[in-house]
């Protein structure tokens, strides 16, 4: 008498575990700081000097200031079950996994986007996360999360395949 076993083909997923990510390009990026903060110096100043007004270089200094604000303060970023949070000065915003429908590998993080627009406009659109030496564990949690939601960049099409 033989016994047949039956194998359950439905296995069972597991999640892979949280992560954190803290994007701070002043801690992590010395030189591109310097070179950033110094530019905003020479635009500022060009600003006053041409225009003959010192308010209109303090002016602009201060909205190129305001527009690169990510480079300044650290932003964290947590990616788990829920979704995609992200912490500025102490206040959370959530992204559910549902609104994200596509991420985009670039060479040093992953670009999440909210449409499947390929236009260029939507890339301004997206939230770019460096993943610094999480690249493999987070590619992982995103491929679990997001499925085959993912698109190469222009620029890994470009032929560069480090992804670092």
């Amino acid at each position: 008498m033989s016994s047949v076993r039956s194998h359950d083909s439905s296995r069972q997923r597991i999640a892979p575990a949280e992560i954190v990510l803290v994007n701070w390009p002043l801690r992590d990026q010395k030189i591109a700081s310097i070179a950033t903060a110094l530019a905003l110096l020479g635009t500022a100043t060009g600003a006053g000097w041409l225009s003959g007004q010192s308010m209109v270089g303090i002016i602009a200094g201060v909205a190129m200031f305001v527009a690169t604000w990510r480079w300044w303060i650290p932003v964290t970023y947590g990616f788990g079950p829920a979704g995609v949070s992200q912490v500025i000065l102490g206040r959370i915003f959530r992204q559910p996994w549902g609104s994200i429908a596509r991420y985009e590998t670039l060479e040093r993080g992953v670009r999440l986007l909210s449409d499947t627009d390929d236009a260029t406009i939507s890339t301004f659109r997206g939230r770019y996360v460096a993943w610094r030496d999480r690249r493999d564990a987070l590619l992982i949690l995103l491929e679990f999360y997001l499925g085959n939601r993912s698109t190469d960049s222009r620029w890994s099409r470009s032929g560069n395949s480090r992804g670092q």
